[in-house]
């Protein structure tokens, strides 16, 4: 059985691609079918931003999943020697 954490980030990965895939929906609808162009302007502006903002989640979550899943393993001092650092 997976990890509690792991689902429920996937879960939150899968809402947020949803809503990107909206909000660029939104961006095409925006560019046809607004006529005031100062209006689509802003609109496409917060839109854009919105856009960057869901994108910027996925890829935290998708690094919390990463670092979850693949743990790093610890180095210890003793391990290091002066061939590892050649």
């Amino acid at each position: 059985m997976e990890n509690p954490t792991i689902e429920l980030l996937q879960k939150f990965i899968d809402e947020l691609g949803r809503d990107l895939e909206n909000v660029e929906k939104e961006i095409i609808i925006n560019k046809y079918q607004t006529s005031d162009v100062h209006f689509r302007s802003i609109k496409e502006d917060h839109l854009r931003s919105l856009h960057d903002n869901y994108r910027n989640r996925i890829t935290v979550v998708r690094y919390m999943l990463d670092e979850l899943r693949w743990p790093k393993p610890e180095i210890s001092e003793r391990a290091v020697t002066s061939d590892h650092l050649l």
